[in-house]
């Protein structure tokens, strides 16, 4: 009975913060790895290569991502059926 009451919490936990962050115009580094269902590792890589527009803040240590920017880079590299895709 337990555990399926925090099962159910941490779901409900789950779906208010993906709620959250689909409002958020900017996004942490978490919170933009799990908007993009990727790794904070590959957020990390390609910062300075694909991901267009960022903030820095707190000395240098945090970063900030615009959702907006994130959404178009994801249209960006979308393939087709027959294409593969490599970062």
């Amino acid at each position: 009975m337990y555990i399926n009451g925090v099962t159910k919490l941490t779901s409900q936990l789950s779906a208010y913060h993906g709620a959250l962050v689909a409002t958020k115009t900017w996004l942490t580094r978490q919170e933009a790895a799990d908007y993009l269902g990727v790794s904070v590792s590959m957020i990390d890589r390609q910062l300075r290569h694909t991901i267009p527009t960022y903030q820095v803040v707190k000395g240098g240590k945090a970063y900030l991502f615009k959702r907006d920017d994130l959404d178009s880079l994801v249209e960006g590299n979308r393939v087709g059926p027959d294409e593969e895709f490599f970062i």
